[in-house]
């Protein structure tokens, strides 16, 4: 024989007999292992001798991890961190049969998946993993992580004995879903929440709105993710094509809360919407941005659903507020805007609760009587600061067009400063603020006459805190609440609380301006002043910036201008332009003045003698004007719209001009064959009209409702 053949017997023998020596090493450890713990020889199969450390208890065996890994009844504990690495306990707890009791480990960069009975789950890499056969599974998981498979039956064949809950913050479930909070999965491997973590499912957070109290528990909700319809208390979430169902069968604390990662509805910064299917009703979204559609939103029983400050309340059994649309106390409507969505109702036999649509737009406005079938496009827009509106002649309630197919039509801010020729300036307003006060500056600006529109130069909107701390270092020589104040007018500066911002104040302010400034509009002399200071501005403008470059130039030359023929004669068309602009604008100021003048008179002789601060009026304790012989009144007397009125001639003007979009209002104070009837009103506003405070379809408008000419 070859002596190399003999070599490799010899080599390979040598070989077999160190495997074997092996095997029968660690089968000898395995054996001893198991009967020193005293278990069955099948118990533990496998296990790092060096990586695990283990002692006997008095209830069966810990098993702690210090980087290896163990096989307990055929499940593997592996890619587990040491204690050491991981700086909390990493362990197991078998009873005196070798089934796991308890465990408590970090899991390492690779992640892993583990059995605990019949319940198989997945944990993603430097997850903390928690059992306890008596309150369940628990799984911690850093931001971000990705679930490569939720809990489930190890043996389909055999229950579950357990319940899984996952926490952490932003984590993705294998269907893509995004959750931030807790997400518990019962025996049957069923999702669910309970609604006292607040736990948000792809932007949608289910919440009951309790505050966590010892006897108070808001109970608990499926989570399935078909957008099918289920039994029982569910969310139900088709995140491909962005349908939502939430279903309540007996909990009343159900509670769904929007934010702007979801996929439902448009939500911007500072909106605010809410969904409360109550017991035995249902609320289905359907998100339509691809159809170029706003969000319909079907229900079926009772419901609530809050749209920033206000609420649309249906509830079946009651009878006088079937459906009702209120406004939230203490809410901040007016500041934000709301999220658009299409709104058919129906009762919990599956009719038409109501006869049309409800549409809410996205400037905090809910339209009724859109009829179902209707296939006319519309947009949004009215003159009208109501907050419900009605497309049928509703008495009491204004109109206005509108309709399903709506772009979210937030204006820029660039687009107003084109349509205003104003500065506008924002503090401390948050973007989702910001769109609101810019969707209601367009629907209002077009209502100022064009002499209105010229009074003034700049708005600013700010925060409630921010117009606060700028109105205290200003006084108007009265001892008002500041809370009773949203805006004022400066000079050629109006500003507003973002919070106040409506028809009414905008048309107020405004008024001041033209007032203060601009009732002169209608002097030839002022026009022919205005048209000669606009062009030697531009005069001005053109010397002042040849000047400018010939000094820079004469600079780099070493020249002084004012050895220069060039540079004097600039300077001096420069002075003297100036100089006659500074004369002009003099004499504007003054006949500014005279034609305030003009009118205050005018309006005074209306009024009468000793009518304003104190004659008809007086200032109470509580900061708030009022009447003197009737103090119980808000509403129009002696010719005023409002007590506030009797303060001066200016709050009077602008009371008027706020209360312009109610016709109704001064019906039955201009209609002479009314018991109301007082001539002021009809001559303030036959003034109003004359100076161009009001427009002219305004004022025929108000005439027209009133029944007289």
């Amino acid at each position: 024989m070859d002596k190399m053949k003999i070599k490799n017997k010899i080599f390979f023998a040598l070989m077999g007999t160190v495997l074997i020596a092996n095997l029968v090493l660690i089968s000898a450890e395995l054996t001893d292992l198991s009967k020193s713990l005293d278990f069955n020889d099948n118990t533990i199969t496998t296990f790092s001798s060096d990586g695990i450390s283990y002692e006997k208890t008095a209830d069966g065996a810990t098993i702690t991890f210090k980087g290896g890994e163990v096989t307990v009844k055929g499940n593997s504990f592996a890619n587990i961190k040491s204690e050491e690495e991981a700086k909390l306990p990493s362990k197991i707890n078998l009873d005196k049969d070798g089934k796991v009791t308890n465990a408590e480990f970090t899991v390492n960069e690779k992640g892993g998946n583990y059995v605990f009975g019949n319940t198989q789950i997945y944990a993603p890499p430097n997850s903390r993993v928690m059992f306890d056969e008596k309150t369940g599974i628990r799984i911690k998981i850093p931001e971000g992580s990705e679930m490569s498979d939720i809990p489930k039956q190890k043996d389909i064949s055999i229950p579950s004995e357990y319940t899984t809950i996952i926490e952490g913050n932003n984590y993705k479930l294998p269907n893509k879903a995004v959750v931030n909070g807790k997400l518990g999965f019962d025996k049957n491997g069923q999702a669910f929440v309970s609604l006292d973590d607040k736990t948000i499912v792809n932007g949608v957070e289910l919440t009951s709105g309790i505050s966590k109290r010892p006897r108070e528990y808001g109970g608990e909700v499926n989570v399935f993710f078909d957008g099918q319809k289920h039994e029982g208390d569910y969310a139900s979430f088709d995140l491909k094509n962005k349908k939502l169902i939430l279903s309540s069968e007996k909990n009343e604390n159900f509670i769904t809360n929007f934010n702007g990662e979801n996929p439902f509805l448009k939500i911007d910064e500072g909106d605010y919407v809410t969904a409360k299917p109550l017991p035995g009703g249902e609320i289905e979204i359907q998100n339509r941005d691809e159809e170029g559609l706003i969000p319909r939103v079907t229900t079926r029983g009772n419901f609530i659903i809050d749209e920033d400050g206000k609420s649309i309340f249906y509830k079946e059994e009651d009878y006088y507020r079937k459906l009702d649309v209120f406004q939230k106390l203490f809410s901040n409507s007016k500041s934000t805007t709301t999220s658009p969505i299409e709104l058919d109702v129906f009762n919990k036999d599956g009719l038409s609760a109501f006869k049309n649509k409800i549409l809410v737009d996205n400037f905090n406005r809910f339209i009724f009587d859109i009829p179902s079938s209707s296939q006319i496009f519309f947009s949004f827009f009215s003159e009208s600061d109501s907050q419900v509106i009605s497309l049928s002649k509703v008495e009491g309630i204004p109109s206005v067009v509108s309709s399903s197919r709506i772009n979210y039509n937030y204006p820029s801010e660039e687009s107003l400063i084109a349509l205003t020729g104003k500065e506008l300036i924002f503090s401390d307003v948050s973007q989702g603020g910001k769109d609101l006060l810019l969707g209601r500056l367009r629907d209002y600006w077009g209502t100022l006459t064009p002499e209105t529109q010229d009074s003034f130069n700049r708005i600013s909107f700010l925060s409630r805190s921010s117009f606060e701390e700028q109105y205290k270092h200003i006084n108007f020589g009265e001892n008002r609440p500041i809370e009773s104040v949203g805006a004022f007018a400066g000079l050629n500066d109006i500003v507003i609380s973002q919070n106040r911002f409506d028809f009414e104040t905008f048309r107020h302010e405004a008024a001041h301006e033209l007032h203060l400034y601009g009732v002169v509009h209608q002097n030839e002399k002022y026009a022919q002043i205005t048209d000669q200071i606009s062009k030697l501005q531009n005069q001005l403008g053109s010397y002042d910036k040849e000047f400018e470059n010939f000094v820079a130039e004469s600079d780099k030359k070493g020249i002084f201008w004012h050895d220069t023929e060039r540079g004097t004669f600039l300077n001096s068309k420069i002075n003297e332009i100036g100089n006659i602009i500074s004369s002009l604008d003099y004499e504007k100021w003054g006949l500014i003045a005279s034609e305030k003048q003009l009118f205050d008179n005018q309006w005074n002789s209306i009024v009468g003698e000793n009518f304003y601060n104190g004659g008809v009026g007086k200032l109470g304790k509580d900061g708030y004007w009022k009447y003197k012989d009737n103090p119980s009144s808000n509403g129009p007397e002696r010719g005023l719209i409002m007590p506030y009125g009797s303060w001066n001639i200016h709050e009077d003007v602008a009371t008027f001009v706020g209360e312009v979009n109610n016709p109704k209002f001064f019906a039955p104070l201009i209609n002479p064959d009314r018991p109301d009837y007082d001539i002021r009103y009809r001559q303030k506003l036959d003034l109003l009209h004359q100076y161009k405070f009001i427009s002219d379809s305004e004022y025929n408008k108000i005439l027209e409702v009133a029944g007289v000419k």
